[in-house]
């Protein structure tokens, strides 16, 4: 089954379920006070860092990638996987994915910025519409030649590289083919 942006975010949260010290600052779920302090609008401390739970966590999760960047906004089977992306190289960085992916079918010029504006996300639906898997395909294609580049930069990723790999074509539908539907269309309302 086709991962859901929910399946998405509640899989993240299990890999980054603990307390972990990174870079000498509490992390809960991946979560550090800075951003636990934007999500509700004021200082935070460390005991609320701490005591923070798996459904605060979810939704400043949908927030931060999901709604801020306005991923909501994108064709639904796009979602999940720009979701995934932003989540693991920040939401500029998945967009700017998108961005390429649109810019290398020949249906527009994008400039890389990673902001999902008015020319983007037209840009987007277009491009899915005549592209369907096709689009999906090549978003999982740059999401891996990234990955290798990452490794390739970096030789201590090396043997990161096949993991970060598996997680882009996770969102491949073994089922689906060039010809066929992507996925269907969820519920008026509901995160996908």
């Amino acid at each position: 089954m086709f991962p859901t942006v929910m399946d998405v975010i509640d899989d993240w949260l299990k890999t980054n379920s603990g307390q972990t010290l990174a870079a000498g600052e509490s992390v809960r779920f991946g979560i550090n006070r800075s951003l636990l302090s934007r999500f509700h609008q004021r200082p935070v401390t460390n005991a609320e860092l701490e005591s923070l739970s798996l459904a605060v966590a979810r939704d400043l999760y949908a927030w931060r990638y999901y709604h801020l960047p306005c991923i909501d906004r994108l064709p639904w089977p796009i979602q999940p996987l720009i979701v995934d992306a932003a989540i693991c190289h920040g939401p500029r960085r998945a967009i700017c994915f998108l961005q390429q992916v649109c810019n290398d079918s020949g249906m527009a010029t994008l400039r890389l910025d990673g902001i999902v504006g008015p020319l983007t996300f037209k840009t987007v639906e277009a491009c899915h519409r005549h592209l369907q898997q096709q689009m999906l395909n090549a978003l999982i294609h740059e999401r891996a030649v990234f990955f290798r580049n990452m490794a390739a930069a970096d030789r201590t990723k090396v043997g990161l590289e096949e993991e970060w790999l598996a997680r882009a074509v996770r969102f491949l539908p073994a089922s689906c083919t060039e010809s066929e539907p992507v996925v269907d269309t969820p519920e008026a309302g509901a995160i996908p």
